[in-house]
């Protein structure tokens, strides 16, 4: 099946800030005029026309965004990173797998408009000409770009349809789905000759209705015998279902019940689904013979049956005008009901600062810090007289203090160790 796939992805990162500053006649150091970096490109999900499966997902596993572009001098911002557009069936749910192995839905795509950034890139660095103020004009100071992360991602489609053509295996779903519809599933005289679902459109008024061709279920089908749990899935994203019943079956009654039982014991909310029950195969003698005796027997279990014949089109039309009435009647908003809200994978915030002693060492958690230490030269001792009043301006020598940091203690920021002054 090529209804799920596992891919790993990675947002750009954002580009350093530049260190650089204007020469001019007569003016030593003119200013700082490091540009800013640019930003890392997103990873985006969008809707793939024309496609109902994951299969291109199978070859390709990972998606990486572009790097966002280094600031450059007079003050010119790095380009920003490329996107990475990752397409999708409409229908795919979106979850982002933790490192316990667990699924946690973030989105889900489900109109061909939709567009989802689900890894934003990392923000470029500052460059030193941000840092440029009265009582600092020469600015030894810029940031290093914002890093991200890899994150791994379940996808899984559901299948929108309006009409969902179900029953056992070989009771003429395809062939009814080729003479409905114009599409062109594999037809052979052996079960489950239909492996992955199959849609068709057919066209009524100046609409067209889509049908989606559920491969055979069989006892057992919600505990995922027989592939259940993938074909039930589709079940459940269709608005009626078209529930063909093999005339020269054996038990064409227990049949009905038995594909009843399974979509139940999957979810109860499959059987309150607006049902047409058809007798496949009227064309075939023994099946025309019995005909009255099968309607007789339905309608003593409250079930109303019609028949048709997918080999010659005999009632077809009728069905299908049946089968679209009940999609008109509902509410559009069925097939839709349990959609998650999109939520965007949270970045990390610049202003959080958090502070923990381990061994000794206090490990300053700050992405401001972080981003600031990466890019100065600590050897130089105008550059840390610079660090740590910028430190002082955004809160974190106040925060250290608190947290009983003293000079001459050592500090981790990020990677780098400083001892505290």
């Amino acid at each position: 099946m090529y209804d799920v796939a596992s891919i790993t992805i990675k947002a750009g990162t954002g580009g350093n800030g530049a260190i650089t500053f204007r020469r001019e006649k007569f003016v030593p150091r003119g200013g700082a005029d490091g540009g800013d970096g640019g930003k890392g490109g997103d990873v985006v999900i969008t809707v793939r026309e024309n496609s109902y499966l994951l299969r291109h997902l199978h070859y390709r596993k990972t998606f990486r965004s572009g790097d966002g572009g280094a600031g450059q001098k007079n003050n010119r911002t790095g380009r920003n990173g490329e996107d990475c557009v990752i397409e999708v069936p409409a229908g795919t749910i979106i979850s982002e797998v933790t490192e316990e192995g667990d699924k946690k839905v973030v989105s889900e795509i489900l109109y061909p408009d939709q567009r989802v950034v689900i890894a934003s890139g990392g923000e470029g660095g500052r460059g030193n000409a941000r840092f440029s103020r009265a009582e600092n004009r020469v600015p030894l100071l810029a940031e290093v770009g914002e890093k991200t992360r890899e994150k791994s991602l379940h996808l899984e489609v559901k299948l929108l349809a309006d009409i969902g053509v179900i029953g056992m295996p070989n009771a003429g779903k395809s062939s009814l789905l080729r003479a409905a519809s114009g599409a062109k599933p594999t037809v052979a005289e052996y079960p489950f000759t239909t492996l992955d679902p199959v849609l068709g459109v057919v066209e009524k008024g100046n609409e067209g209705l889509i049908l989606v061709e559920v491969p055979g279920l069989v006892e057992g089908a919600h505990r995922g015998v027989g592939l259940g749990h993938e074909f039930l899935r589709h079940v459940a994203r269709t608005r009626v279902l078209l529930h063909l019943v093999d005339g020269t079956s054996q038990k064409p009654l227990q049949d009905y019940f038995q594909l009843r039982i399974e979509m139940g014991l999957f979810d109860e909310a499959l059987l309150k689904k607006p049902e047409v029950v058809v007798i496949n195969k009227a064309d075939v003698p023994e099946v025309q013979s019995k005909l009255p005796s099968l309607m007789e027997e339905f309608g003593q279990q409250g079930v109303s049956i019609s028949h048709m014949s997918a080999v010659t089109g005999e009632n077809i039309g009728e069905i299908i005008s049946a089968v679209s009435t009940l999609v008109g009647e509902g509410p559009n908003a069925e097939i839709m009901a349990d959609a998650p809200v999109a939520v965007l994978m949270p970045q990390p915030r610049r202003g959080s600062i958090e502070i923990r002693k381990e061994e000794g060492t206090f490990i300053l958690k700050s992405i401001r810090a972080e981003r600031l230490v990466s890019r100065i030269d600590l050897h130089d001792w105008h550059a840390r007289v610079q660090l740590w009043s910028e430190f002082e301006r955004i809160g974190i020598n106040r925060a250290m203090r608190q947290a009983g940091v003293k000079p001459g203690m050592t500090v981790k920021i990020g990677d780098t160790e400083v001892e505290w002054s």
